[in-house]
């Protein structure tokens, strides 16, 4: 701290020995006239304490990140403070498709949010998303209906986990967070083939001119790092 040296003044309320005399605030000699107020003794005046009732907020205090208090004092509350690593209960909520569904139709997705007011729909193979089949973009509803041509062109008879990311926008930092549920999906699109020997080698099997790419593949040429 360039405010703490042997040439700066002592201020006598902050709990620091600004001087490094070895003395700090009342008890160094540099301070004059009566102590500092310390209501709730817990070496931090009532100046530079922004609670002296609660002996464990103060600046010196570490920050406790869910009980909706700015411990340290430094303006921030909770996720809000960067000294918060952990990560916070989320406020996304899937609702529909219901986990486990079996899709034949184009679906609607939908979700609550109690903050959030920004969001991305997202889908994988793996229940963990280390790559992603497919993500929607920017959305500022909490309902998203699957564009058609991704519907027709869905991994067919295949598990695909879908999940919620989503913030605040009027929040900073930004804090993104996960919907709580990561739930899982099956599509079953009887319309996707109208050649039933039309393979998904991305060769033109049946002679109609036209080449058909397999339904995963299509997905995976969404994938997003």
């Amino acid at each position: 701290d360039p405010a703490v040296n042997p040439g700066a003044p002592e201020v006598c309320d902050d709990g620091i020995d600004n001087d490094c005399d070895g003395f700090v605030d009342a008890a160094d000699p540099d301070c004059e006239g009566p102590p500092p107020v310390d209501a709730d003794g817990d070496g931090y005046a009532a100046d530079a304490d922004c609670d002296d009732t609660n002996p464990a907020v103060n600046p010196g205090a570490p920050e406790v990140c869910d009980d909706g208090i700015d411990n340290d004092c430094d303006g921030f509350v909770d996720a809000a403070d960067s000294d918060c690593t952990i990560a916070q209960p989320s406020e996304i909520h899937l609702l529909e498709p219901a986990d486990g569904a079996v899709i034949r139709e184009l679906p609607t997705f939908e979700w609550s949010a109690e903050t959030a007011d920004t969001f991305r729909l997202e889908f994988s193979l793996d229940p963990d998303f280390t790559a992603f089949l497919w993500h929607s973009p920017i959305l500022k509803t909490t309902s998203f209906t699957l564009p058609s041509t991704i519907w027709a062109k869905a991994p067919q008879d295949t598990p695909i986990y879908w999940r919620v990311r989503g913030a605040d926008g009027d929040v900073r930092p930004i804090v993104v967070e996960e919907s709580e549920e990561v739930w899982l999906l099956t599509v079953v699109n009887d319309n996707v083939h109208d050649d039933e020997d039309e393979n998904d080698d991305e060769r033109d099997d049946d002679d109609d001119d036209k080449c058909e790419r397999s339904p995963r593949q299509f997905w995976r040429i969404w994938r997003k790092k």
